[in-house]
């Protein structure tokens, strides 16, 4: 019994993204160039700024370059291994270009943290993803910082992609945010991307 009674994978559907990070990562730099600043030198601060520029492409191929598509199979939201996967093909083919470290799932005693941007030894900046249909309060509020103290970093990013079912859950850790912000306290940035299912241009 056990893992021999398991259903095989389905490649059609497939809601983990096994296969289509392939497909991305081959496809994503040459259909989609974007020149990002090389590193000025190995600072945190440097590679904070090319960690945004990534967020920003990979918000920017998301939103406006019909890559939407691959977070989902007809009109059932793939899981959110897959977004991972989605993100990791568009971070990883800038990083080389930019002769940066990016090490998916990153395990250094908390759990698994879904990114680490590294740039020489000191420099490292952490990515956490979230789907709006996941613990995206806990995510922020609790997993997140967690992270950061097993790895020792003081900077992340942290992304919710928004496939529906938000609810109340970004005003939340917005407020969060804010509150501790006017505490005086470190925040972590937060950054909103529409995942949602989008119509094609003769529909609309």
């Amino acid at each position: 019994l056990g893992a021999a009674d398991k259903s095989p994978y389905d490649e059609v559907r497939d809601l983990e993204g096994h296969y289509l990070w392939r497909k991305v990562h081959s496809e994503i730099a040459a259909q989609h160039p974007v020149h990002i600043q090389a590193l000025k030198n190995h600072t945190t601060a440097e590679l904070e700024r090319v960690v945004d520029d990534i967020i920003t492409t990979f918000a920017d191929a998301v939103e406006n370059k019909g890559q939407w598509y691959h977070l989902w199979h007809g009109t059932e939201c793939r899981h959110e291994r897959a977004a991972q996967r989605l993100f990791f093909a568009i971070a990883d083919a800038y990083c080389k270009a930019n002769n940066l470290a990016v090490s998916p799932e990153t395990d250094s005693g908390a759990g698994p943290v879904d990114f680490k941007f590294s740039a020489g030894y000191n420099a490292n900046v952490l990515v956490e993803l979230k789907l709006s249909t996941g613990k995206v309060v806990h995510g922020y509020k609790t997993q997140l910082e967690a992270y950061k103290s097993a790895v020792g970093s003081s900077k992340a990013r942290y992304v919710v992609i928004d496939v529906g079912k938000m609810g109340k859950k970004f005003d939340i850790i917005t407020k969060y945010r804010n509150t501790a912000a006017q505490a005086g306290d470190p925040v972590t940035p937060i950054v909103r991307v529409d995942g949602k299912r989008k119509q094609s241009a003769s529909k609309r």
